[in-house]
Order: structure tokens, then C-alpha cells, then sequence
């Protein structure tokens, strides 16, 4: 199967180093998290959605976030950080839990 990239997904292809910079920021939020249950799934999930949140408060004209575009930059989160953020997270969540 041949995946298509939407218009959409190539705006945040073009803004990737912003988006590199709001997942770096939510994750300093992580060392606040006590939970001995977070794992890469559960930081990946709670990351895609965080982030989505930042960037449409941040970039969106619209003041509502949700609708199609926002489950869009969700997904894409999902993808971009299981494929380039996956070995930090783990990373991250090892040495959370050495604490």
C-alpha cells in the first residue's frame, strides 16, 4: 500500500525543528511524572497529544482545537516519534525510574 502525504502533514514536515522543539519542552515536563507505570507506548501517546495541543495554541489561527486536522497532527505525532524519538524516550524513562 502506498502512503499519500496530505498538504497537511507536509506543513508539519516543513516545521518539523518546531515541533522537535515543543516535544523537547513537554518532555521536561516528564521529571515531574511519578508514575512507575509509564512506559514508551504511554509517553508516545501522552507526547502526540501534548504536542498537538502546543502547536495549535501556539500556530493555529483557530481558536478551537480538535476536528480532522488535529486528529491528523496526532497521528503524524504518533508516527514521527515511534520512528525518531523512540530509543531517547526509553532513554528518558530509564533513568526517570533509576531516580
Amino acid at each position: 500500500m502506498k502512503y499519500i502525504i496530505t498538504e497537511t502533514q507536509l506543513q508539519y514536515l516543513r516545521r518539523l525543528s518546531i515541533i522537535d522543539d515543543l516535544i523537547k519542552s513537554s518532555i521536561e515536563m516528564f521529571d515531574r511524572w511519578h508514575f512507575s507505570y509509564i512506559d514508551v507506548d504511554y509517553m508516545i501517546k501522552h507526547l502526540s497529544e501534548d504536542v498537538a495541543e502546543l502547536y495549535f495554541f501556539r500556530y493555529s489561527e483557530d481558536i478551537y482545537i480538535g476536528g480532522d486536522e488535529y486528529d491528523e497532527l496526532i497521528d503524524f505525532l504518533k508516527v514521527y516519534l515511534e520512528k525518531n524519538w523512540r530509543d531517547k524516550l526509553e532513554s528518558i524513562i530509564k533513568s526517570h525510574k533509576g531516580k
